[in-house]
């Protein structure tokens, strides 16, 4: 570790990234080159392996390592690489947390309320207990803060559509991509739209109730591809970071990636969450 420098907060805030930005029915994108060189070259090197991280047989995930799965492994984990421990730090940081807010605040304010007011006005009432109090009752009284898990997505794996908790307001993968990878072995993470705006209030409905991630089951699959389609498939390239803003239409997954056995897609998974921490 002694060759590489340490991190400092301006490496990390999305304030100094160059973005590529995307809208449909949310805000999502991408920055690439997201980390110093020597720094992501550092984590990449120390990134977990399958026997420091825990078998996740009941996730999408083959195997994670993260505060809330494995607390004292991932604590474990820090203290043994402290480029990882400082990673950390930056992405708990207030600092982290609110200069992701303010970049992105005409996305969040968004997708928390003024384009679901437009669009239905004769429910605002309803929007605005559920989406904007929601959102700036967490906003205003609760802190918001950052967390990170580790993953890998070994062959086969896929992570299915849906839409995230209700408790983050911005996701962010980071892409650690193995030297050896190939880009037919896929691990993309692709985010949908809407075909017909019509729709929306049947999508919006189905998932207003929701406190925790929205999957699409085998059911509903065909019924949903009937009425998305893809905004955009974000590579899985090395140091790129893809992120969204959340809400009720951030649908997203990693279709099954194709690498050889032995071999996985291992990405850093960090969000900004709003209420108490609880990993």
């Amino acid at each position: 570790m002694s060759n590489h420098r340490d991190l400092e907060i301006s490496d990390v805030l999305f304030s100094n990234k160059e973005k590529v930005l995307l809208e449909g029915d949310y805000t999502c994108g991408f920055i690439d080159d997201f980390l110093p060189d020597d720094v992501y070259r550092s984590l990449l090197e120390t990134f977990p392996q399958p026997e420091e991280m825990q078998q996740d047989a009941g996730s999408y995930y083959s195997q994670t390592l993260g505060k809330l799965s494995s607390p004292q492994n991932f604590q474990a984990f820090l203290d043994k690489h402290p480029q990882w421990q400082k990673f950390m730090e930056l992405l708990q940081s207030d600092a982290f947390a609110q200069d992701v807010q303010v970049t992105l605040q005409p996305a969040i304010q968004a997708s928390f309320g003024n384009k679901a007011v437009r669009k239905k006005w004769a429910n605002i009432k309803k929007y605005m207990s559920n989406k904007l109090a929601w959102y700036w009752k967490r906003l205003w009284f609760y802190p918001t803060f950052g967390t990170m898990i580790m993953t890998r997505l070994n062959r086969g794996y896929e992570v299915e559509t849906h839409i995230d908790s209700r408790r983050k307001l911005v996701s962010m993968i980071l892409y650690f991509r193995p030297a050896d990878w190939q880009d037919d072995w896929g691990g993309n993470t692709v985010f949908y739209k809407l075909k017909d705006d019509e729709k929306r209030d049947k999508w919006v409905e189905r998932n207003a109730g929701n406190d925790y991630a929205s999957h699409i089951t085998s059911d509903q699959q065909v019924e949903f591809d009937e009425d998305f389609e893809e905004l955009v498939s974000v590579d899985y390239k090395a140091n790129r970071l893809a992120f969204f803003v959340m809400n009720e239409m951030s649908y997203h997954r990693v279709k099954p990636v194709l690498c050889p056995e032995g071999a996985s897609r291992c990405v850093a998974v960090i969000n900004i969450r709003a209420g108490y921490e609880a990993g």
